[in-house]
């Protein structure tokens, strides 16, 4: 999960590997669009730099209920940044 602390949006996703992960997401808003999971994130991380975000795992899980897993956290949070995600996780 991250949060930006400035506006309080979060986004959930899915990582075997976290760390890597929030790299990637850091260095989005120097990347072409198509390659983020949320434009709107990358845009606020430009906007309000790294430290205006917490990173943390929500739950620990297996390969195999990863996506089911992901869909029940943003049921439950409505994550904001995950907007080309929720229609792919409608209930």
């Amino acid at each position: 999960m991250i949060r930006n602390l400035i506006n309080g949006k979060t986004y959930i996703g899915t990582s075997r590997a976290p760390y890597i992960r929030v790299k990637q997401h850091l260095s989005y808003h120097d990347l072409d669009v198509e390659f983020c999971s949320s434009y709107e994130l990358a845009e606020d991380i430009h906007i309000y730099g790294k430290r205006a975000f917490i990173w943390g795992v929500v739950e620990h899980t297996t390969k195999e209920n990863k996506h089911e897993c992901e869909r029940k956290w943003i049921q439950h949070y409505q994550p904001q940044y995950n907007t080309r995600c929720k229609s792919n996780w409608a209930a």
